[in-house]
């Protein structure tokens, strides 16, 4: 005996129009736009609920990774970032990012210049990823992420297209970037999200040590790119800081490119109110946990990443960063214990 057929969608009379297939909303949406749940904040934009959340949240764990065991080549617990905590360096790595952008990419430009500005990433999921991101909002810059995996040809095409002139990455992508240098004429600042200054050879990430550190400042030096560490960036807007630009809901919070796999890669425009708007949607479609905690370990240059740490982080709930091996998956989540798994087919098969 057939199933029966239930209604879940509405297609909106009229919505067609060349080019783009009708307009579906959700039932309860039928005739507006308007999402009555029990999502409590006022904010319109992604920042200003990360803004309430700190507020609402402070001492509450936010962000966290698993503490590395050189000796042993482990991973402990999760250690973590309180919503207080994460906000306030948000703001000052945002302040800082401002202060280099006035002294390399727009010398001696008011600050008011300095808004509505691409701030690449290229890294794996990282505790500073999620940090440089929210940074980057607070000045009201947008984020262009690149996927960790890019070949050469899609990295050069990314960064030219979006024409970002600071990028923030780990460490092992500055080689890889540096060789490019002749083809990214617009590039002019990289944020290492590892130390560069005083960090002993256990706290660089293999195989760099102090000496081949002191090879890539000079290596950036002569191509006439400013690198910096994350830990400078913060300090420098910590020392100097710059008031919040909050976002307007109709302004950039991200381009999200395609991987390139059919071609050169495109970007999806994504505002502030999108993702916004879905936050608020989503109790339409997922019943409310009071306190999510998730695994971030899907690619945060996919929007569907984006959405779920954004997700947590508008409920209050945690979000535990992956140890960077996905086959140490199963590790991570027995130590996490999350309460919500987002996933994909391939993971799952």
């Amino acid at each position: 005996m057939p199933a029966p057929i239930v209604k879940r969608s509405y297609r909106v009379p009229g919505s067609e129009e060349p080019g783009y297939s009708y307009t579906i909303r959700h039932l309860e949406c039928q005739d507006s736009l308007e999402v009555k749940t029990a999502q409590t904040y006022t904010a319109d934009n992604v920042f200003g609920m990360f803004q309430e959340s700190a507020q609402k949240f402070g001492e509450r764990e936010f962000i966290g990774r698993r503490a590395y065991k050189q000796e042993t080549n482990t991973h402990g617990d999760f250690e973590w970032i309180t919503y207080g905590d994460a906000y306030s360096r948000a703001l000052s790595i945002g302040s800082g990012l401002i202060r280099i952008m006035q002294q390399h990419v727009r010398p001696g430009a008011d600050i008011s210049t300095l808004t509505r500005m691409p701030l690449g990433m290229y890294s794996v999921n990282r505790v500073e990823w999620i940090l440089a991101d929210y940074a980057g909002m607070s000045q009201n810059l947008y984020t262009v992420a690149l996927y960790d995996t890019l070949g050469a040809d899609s990295l050069e095409y990314i960064m030219n297209h979006a024409e970002i002139e600071v990028l923030v990455c780990s460490l092992d992508k500055v080689p890889r970037l540096l060789k490019l240098r002749e083809k990214l004429p617009q590039l002019k600042v990289i944020v290492t999200m590892d130390r560069l200054s005083n960090a002993p050879d256990a706290a660089l990430p293999s195989p760099f040590n102090t000496s081949s550190v002191t090879v890539l400042q000079q290596w950036a030096e002569a191509a006439n790119v400013a690198l910096y560490d994350l830990d400078a960036v913060e300090a420098l807007g910590a020392a100097d800081p710059v008031e919040i630009r909050m976002p307007r809901a109709d302004e950039f919070m991200c381009l999200c490119y395609t991987s390139g796999t059919t071609g050169t890669p495109k970007a999806a425009k994504i505002m502030h109110s999108n993702m916004a708007y879905v936050q608020k949607a989503v109790p339409l479609v997922i019943p409310p946990i009071e306190y999510p905690v998730i695994l971030s370990y899907l690619p945060l240059a996919h929007i569907y990443e984006r959405f779920a740490e954004i997700y947590a982080m508008s409920s209050g709930g945690r979000v535990g960063v992956y140890s960077g091996n996905i086959l140490n998956i199963v590790d991570d989540l027995q130590t996490l214990k999350p309460n919500v798994f987002n996933s994909v087919p391939r993971l799952l098969n």
